[in-house]
């Protein structure tokens, strides 16, 4: 894995304890991980590599639609 694929599964999981209103929410957790990752400026192209390499290891119908959201907030993200 990429130095970037760690850092924004590190942000994820900062998210869950420090960052989250419901530090269980896996969703929550994934969009303010990758607010963290991609305010800090690192690519969105490892963002998305990371979260389809897990999710295609784990496919299942709510990591679908988690990474539904996490590609359209990745897309949509602006950094200003």
């Amino acid at each position: 894995q990429t130095v970037p694929g760690r850092i924004v599964e590190g942000c994820h999981e900062f998210a869950h304890k420090f960052e989250n209103k419901d530090p269980k929410d896996e969703l929550e957790a994934d969009l303010n991980g990758l607010s963290i990752y991609l305010g800090l400026g690192y690519p969105r192209y490892e963002a998305i590599e990371t979260y389809s390499t897990v999710f295609y290891a784990n496919a299942t119908d709510d990591n679908l639609r988690r990474f539904q959201h996490i590609e359209k907030f990745i897309k949509d993200f602006d950094y200003l």
